[in-house]
């Protein structure tokens, strides 16, 4: 069972969960820190239904798996970028004290994490197994340049430090580390080594947590000058790496929803959306800090396993962390768990765990 550019779907993984449970992930956004990254699943918010992913061809869809086995997708993303909307399903009363959750981004503001992702994924067809074991660390650095007057903070990410490995079953690790000179760089990684330098994407986030695309260019006449790529990309919500927070005051048990879609391919040059729903709770303020948790569930109906191969990791559950008094994201953590049976032909499983953190550092500088 080959897995090609398994380094380069490797970081991807962990990129798209810069956010929180999914990230907009549009394949032609510069802005999007996987952009250079060829995901064989992609996130991207959708507001309206979607049509369900029930693929057809399913022997040239299995014939693709065992060519290529999906990658681990994190849920990450990422990054969440749909609308959110307090939806308040407790038994709230008038006498419950409730709660305004958003950002809080102010000019020159340096946000570092440092964060930790570690990846299983089994592979079974018959007698025959092979297991891959990822692991990824970075630190991550999110400066806010400026906030424009509409309130949108303009932030601009940069790595301070990645540190990736794979190992399959006993044989040893392949390790990368940022500060590799390239001589250095194991094969498997050099094109992401390659990619990772220079880039640095910029978000345009509200105190929400969604995202707003950032300005077009423009000719000298003043009208937008926009390319097929860009356009497209504007078409879809633009990216955040932020869980989406609810619109108004909610208090303790309430719900607010999200929604997205996943880009699946189901063929060679066929991609399909899914349609994600994710669930988020206030589970419980104390000192001044919102502890809520999210669960993630897939809408559309699916039938093809190798379509479900790819969305292993696209319904986490997680917990995070906001300090009220900073409007800061102090921590996030997803885990998730799921197998999927005959996306390899009959007699095959893919089982796919792991969990991913996300924590605030301090800042040394500022202190």
């Amino acid at each position: 069972m080959k897995r090609p550019s398994v380094a380069i779907r490797q970081l991807i993984a962990v990129l798209i969960l810069a956010c929180a449970n999914l990230v907009t992930a549009d394949e032609n956004s510069p802005q999007n820190p996987v952009a250079a990254f060829p995901a064989e699943v992609t996130v991207a918010e959708s507001p309206d239904p979607v049509p369900a992913a029930d693929e057809p061809a399913a022997s040239t869809e299995a014939q693709t798996a065992a060519e290529q086995p999906p990658a681990p997708v994190a849920s990450d993303v990422a990054e969440p970028a749909g609308e959110a909307c307090a939806e308040p399903t407790g038994e709230s009363t008038a006498a419950q004290q409730r709660y305004l959750l958003k950002y809080q981004f102010q000019p020159g503001q340096k946000l570092r994490y440092q964060t930790h992702q570690i990846m299983t994924q089994e592979a079974h067809v018959g007698e025959n197994s092979k297991i891959d074991v990822s692991k990824v660390d970075q630190q991550r650095v999110y400066t806010v340049q400026e906030i424009n007057d509409d309130g949108t903070a303009v932030i601009r990410m940069q790595f301070a430090h990645v540190r990736m490995q794979i190992q399959t079953d006993d044989k040893p690790a392949i390790v990368f580390d940022s500060g590799m000179p390239p001589e250095d760089v194991p094969k498997l990684y050099q094109a992401a080594a390659h990619q990772l330098r220079g880039l640095s994407p910029t978000f345009y986030i509200l105190s929400n947590g969604r995202a707003v695309h950032g300005p077009a260019p423009h000719d000298a006449a003043g009208n937008e000058i926009l390319s097929k790529e860009e356009e497209e990309k504007r078409s879809h919500e633009a990216e955040s790496f932020l869980p989406p927070l609810p619109e108004e005051p909610i208090a303790i048990g309430d719900t607010w929803k999200h929604y997205a879609t996943v880009s699946v391919r189901v063929d060679k040059d066929i991609r399909r959306d899914v349609r994600i729903l994710q669930t988020y709770r206030l589970s419980s303020v104390e000192d001044n800090v919102a502890v809520f948790t999210s669960q993630a569930s897939i809408m559309s109906q699916l039938r093809s396993p190798v379509v479900m191969a790819q969305l292993l990791q696209v319904t986490p559950r997680g917990t995070y962390k906001l300090d009220l008094n900073s409007g800061v994201l102090t921590f996030q953590e997803l885990r998730h768990s799921q197998t999927v049976l005959g996306a390899l032909g009959p007699s095959s499983a893919i089982n796919a765990y792991g969990t991913y953190s996300n924590t605030l550092m301090e800042d040394k500088s500022q202190s």
